[in-house]
């Protein structure tokens, strides 16, 4: 599935988007409400989506935040990561100059093989990886 006109959610951003406290707060809520006024189709991998909801349910517990993101996320489509593991694993080891964990190493590659060309993100790793992997970051 080609996903070319999708806007990618990276975990920083529903971390933004769902904690209140957070400094990009403000910015992702605007960003968020722009995205679903212009009906814009939204994307996350499976692994982002573990990521943003164990940071929330660890910070401010498994029945608040974590849960609605949960409920949030089975309106948009999520990619699986499995057809990019290897590659995942490769890009991780080659690039030990960089601050990238796994989730973001398939991240790039699941944007890559799905043809998605921007990231709502507030991670710097996004930016880094942004012209390596043909993607831009909106945040």
């Amino acid at each position: 599935m080609v996903m070319a006109q999708a806007i990618f959610i990276d975990a920083s951003a529903w971390v933004a988007l769902f904690s209140p406290n957070d400094r990009n707060h403000g910015r992702a809520r605007l960003l968020w409400k722009e995205l679903v006024d212009n009906d814009w189709p939204l994307c996350t991998t499976n692994w982002t989506l573990y990521e943003a909801v164990t940071f929330l349910s660890c910070r401010f517990g498994r029945h608040v935040w974590a849960t609605h993101l949960l409920d949030v996320a089975q309106d948009i489509t999520v990619l699986s990561v499995i057809e990019v593991e290897e590659k995942a694993i490769n890009t991780f080891r080659d690039h030990g100059d960089k601050r990238w964990s796994m989730v973001d190493c398939a991240n790039f590659h699941a944007l890559r093989r799905h043809g998605c060309q921007q990231t709502f993100a507030f991670d710097n790793n996004f930016q880094q990886a942004q012209e390596e992997f043909g993607f831009n970051v909106l945040s």
